[in-house]
């Protein structure tokens, strides 16, 4: 009978213990569903791999916090990672500070988006859990004590030229938060049919 090898791979850690030089930003944002009280949102995401290693990925799971709370989640699935730049990353996004945040959540729900709509900064917090890698509960729990923080993405309707809208013609600043347009569109998003 064969007995199985046994043997130690050293791995280098990630930077000095931290997630900064992951970096992500998202981008090419889009609605995919809605309820009363959540989105399904999908979106493209770039990101920095600061180490050497490369990996393929079936499936994994992050938290979306705000003030510590959850208000929904994200999945990826079968994407490869490489060192440096990957870009275009399909990610699907739950946003449901009700169902998931808990007594808080819909209060935390709330004044984020109110944050939000009135183009204030906000930011949210991504974070592993022991459900991330489903086939490796210890390792999503082992990395859940690091943390990645980023700006929320941008959400607005699609420019039409010509629409009085801020496309750098004569209203103003193009880069300017576009409030009562971005809180129409997403108050009509938010709306029951």
């Amino acid at each position: 009978m064969r007995r199985p090898v046994v043997r130690k791979v050293l791995v280098k850690p990630i930077g000095r213990g931290d997630l900064s030089g992951f970096k992500p930003q998202i981008g090419d944002l889009k609605i995919l569903d809605t309820t009363k009280s959540s989105l399904k949102l999908q979106a493209k995401v770039n990101m920095t791999n600061p180490t050497e290693y490369s990996a393929h990925v079936p499936y994994i799971n992050i938290h979306i916090l705000h003030n510590d709370t959850l208000v929904g989640h994200a999945t990826a699935q079968d994407i490869h990672v490489v060192p440096g730049n990957n870009t275009n990353l399909l990610v699907e996004a739950l946003w449901s500070p009700l169902d998931l945040g808990g007594r808080n959540g819909s209060e935390v729900g709330r004044n984020l988006l109110s944050q939000y709509i009135s183009g204030l900064n906000t930011t949210l917090t991504l974070k592993t859990h022991k459900s991330t890698i489903p086939s490796q509960p210890a390792l999503g729990r082992a990395l859940s004590s690091l943390e990645v923080v980023v700006d929320a993405p941008k959400l607005s309707a699609p420019q039409i030229p010509g629409d009085g809208g801020n496309d750098g013609g004569e209203d103003g600043d193009g880069s300017a938060p576009r409030f009562i347009k971005d809180a129409t569109v997403l108050s009509a998003l938010l709306a029951l049919p």
